[in-house]
C-alpha cells in the first residue's frame, strides 16, 4: 500500500539507491521522520563546475524531520509553509522565498506546517564533510506547540 509518488521523486522512508556526492541518503531512509518527504536530486556534488550537491525536499502537511546535524546547508523555501529551529532557539515560520543558513555541526530540525505542504531546495556547503547524526524525533505534543501560520 502506500500513496503514489511523483514522477523523479523518492519517499525517504523507503528509499533503495545511494545518491550522488558527498551524502548517502540510504542513511536518511530510517531516520526519525514524521509523515511523508519526498526528495528529488537537482545536481550531484560536482567536480567539473564545483557546484553543490542540490537537491528539492518536500515535506506532506504535518511531515517534519527529527533533530538531526551535517555539515553546513542553505535552503531556499519554494513553496508552502514550513518551520525550522536551531537548538536553543525558538521555531521559526518559513515561507516561499525564505532563505535559511544551517552552519556545520548545528542541531536542527525543518518540516511543513500542520495543514499546508513546504518544499525547499537544499545546498549541500560542505559536499567533503558528509557526517549526518540523527537525534529525536519531534512529538506531535511539541509539534503542536508550535506557533502557527
Amino acid at each position: 500500500g502506500g500513496s503514489a509518488v511523483p514522477d523523479g521523486l523518492s519517499i525517504l522512508g523507503r528509499c533503495s539507491s545511494r545518491m550522488g556526492g558527498g551524502w548517502d541518503f540510504c542513511s536518511v531512509c530510517r531516520p526519525p521522520y514524521t509523515g511523508t518527504a519526498y526528495i528529488a536530486q537537482m545536481i550531484p556534488n560536482d567536480e567539473v563546475y564545483h557546484f553543490p550537491q542540490t537537491n528539492h525536499i518536500t515535506f506532506a502537511p504535518g511531515a517534519r524531520s527529527g533533530w538531526h546535524s551535517h555539515g553546513g546547508m542553505v535552503i531556499l523555501v519554494t513553496g508552502g509553509i514550513g518551520y525550522y529551529q536551531k537548538e536553543g532557539k525558538p521555531s521559526q515560520i518559513i515561507r516561499k522565498g525564505d532563505v535559511v543558513e544551517y552552519p556545520e555541526g548545528v542541531k536542527h530540525w525543518h518540516g511543513g506546517s500542520a495543514n499546508t505542504s513546504f518544499a525547499h531546495i537544499a545546498f549541500n556547503t560542505n559536499p567533503e564533510l558528509t557526517g549526518l547524526e540523527w537525534f529525536d524525533r519531534i512529538s506531535d505534543e511539541e509539534y503542536q506547540k508550535l506557533t502557527t501560520e
